[in-house]
């Protein structure tokens, strides 16, 4: 789950800095803090189990 996140975040960040269409980067913009969380909730369950 944690590596899914990882790559998640990483294709959103790229999209959000370097998309070419204007709403798709605005919506991957907007949508990287919640991945970022996921991604930080995801760390914390792994390091329990």
């Amino acid at each position: 789950m944690k590596d899914d996140h990882d790559k998640a975040v990483a294709l959103f960040e790229k999209q959000a800095k370097k998309g070419k269409d204007p709403d798709l980067r605005a919506f991957a913009q907007d949508t990287v803090p919640t991945l970022r969380a996921h991604l930080a909730a995801a760390k914390r369950l792994d390091s329990k189990y």
